[in-house]
């Protein structure tokens, strides 16, 4: 952060200095990635762990950042009790993140309740004899969807899933029995 004003004898300026406009034009990424330099060189000196990355969210494919509203949104809200369009679609964001993080923990909370039936069903390998391992059934399973301004993200993740008990496959359905 700089200031726009001149120094002179009483102080700063009064007017912004506009011919500096024309120094920086064009060159804020080159600035950013200098900054990001010189912040992780004093970080790296002071041993403090902590990475600057001058790239934009959507270089690094990360979400944009949550827009900061104008107070008046707010303040509309409360005295009309309608929402702006920017105030409804920050909260549609939101609770779409909110949702997508209540079902990656509901993800996390199913695999692992998984891994023990997994690591049970998979038997220990036996250096005398050479096993074929049977594939295991593969689900995709959308788990971000993130709504940005105009576009929607999505990840889809790979996960196996083995039934915890072994399920008997019969070539004739059995017939129905009626009376003891």
């Amino acid at each position: 952060m700089a200031t726009m004003r001149e120094i002179d004898g009483n102080g700063f300026a009064r007017l912004k200095a506009r011919h500096w406009n024309k120094l920086f034009h064009g060159q804020a990424s080159a600035m950013r990635r200098d900054w990001a330099k010189i912040l992780n060189k004093y970080c790296r000196e002071r041993g403090i762990h902590y990475h600057a990355d001058h790239r934009s969210n959507a270089e690094r494919d990360l979400p944009p950042a949550e827009i900061r509203l104008p107070r008046w949104n707010i303040l509309h809200h409360k005295r009309t009790g309608r929402k702006t369009e920017a105030l409804e679609k920050r909260d549609s964001e939101r609770a779409a993140k909110a949702e997508i993080a209540r079902l990656e923990a509901e993800c996390e909370k199913i695999e692992r309740g998984l891994a023990p039936s997994q690591a049970e069903a998979e038997p220990a390998p036996s250096t005398t004899t050479r096993s074929t391992k049977p594939t295991k059934p593969q689900l995709s399973v959308p788990t971000r969807y993130i709504a940005a301004a105009n576009r929607f993200s999505t990840r889809t993740e790979k996960f196996s899933i083995t039934p915890a008990l072994p399920i008997p496959v019969e070539d004739d359905p059995p017939t129905p029995v009626n009376g003891p």
